[in-house]
């Protein structure tokens, strides 16, 4: 009898932690607005002694350039550089001598990313070797867009 009753408590505090609906917390206004127009999506990998490595420990961002052609279409462009790992932390891990990376860009109203995204670009994969800078562009066919991030991720 004790072995039921025992299964029974170790039964209900497992079911317990489980929800099938859990709440989403809302990102502030605030928030939003101090987030960089070139985001990193990822921490691929996790170390409890070195803490996270990031796409940031792997890439730099040459130039970044904004601006509307002829049309009136915005137009971003982006050098991501692929440098290799660079922190003290990162002395025993060697970088790949190719990176690949999947790139989106979305295009917003004024507002910024607080608004509705008013034209996204397909997913477009990236493929870096170690040292050389990749020509990111991405154009907007929505003449009212204003802002824009590009999100990286792996």
């Amino acid at each position: 009898m004790k072995w039921y009753s025992l299964a029974a408590v170790i039964a209900a505090i497992i079911l317990s932690g489980c929800t099938a609906v859990d709440n989403v917390d809302r990102v502030s206004y605030a928030d939003q607005q101090q987030e960089g127009t070139i985001v990193f999506a990822r921490a691929a990998h996790y170390s409890p002694l070195f803490g996270t490595y990031s796409l940031n420990e792997l890439i730099e961002i040459a130039y970044e350039r904004v601006h509307r052609n002829a049309a009136g279409q915005l137009v971003v462009e982006a050098g991501i550089r692929y440098r290799g790992y660079s922190f003290w932390t990162n002395w025993f891990r060697h970088s790949p001598g190719v990176l690949t990376l999947r790139t989106v860009c979305n295009f917003y109203q004024e507002g910024g990313i607080s608004t509705p995204v008013v034209y996204a670009t397909n997913h477009q994969e990236i493929v870096i070797n170690r040292g050389e800078t990749f020509a990111f562009k991405a154009v907007c066919p929505v003449t009212s867009a204003t802002r824009y991030q590009i999100v990286l991720g792996d």
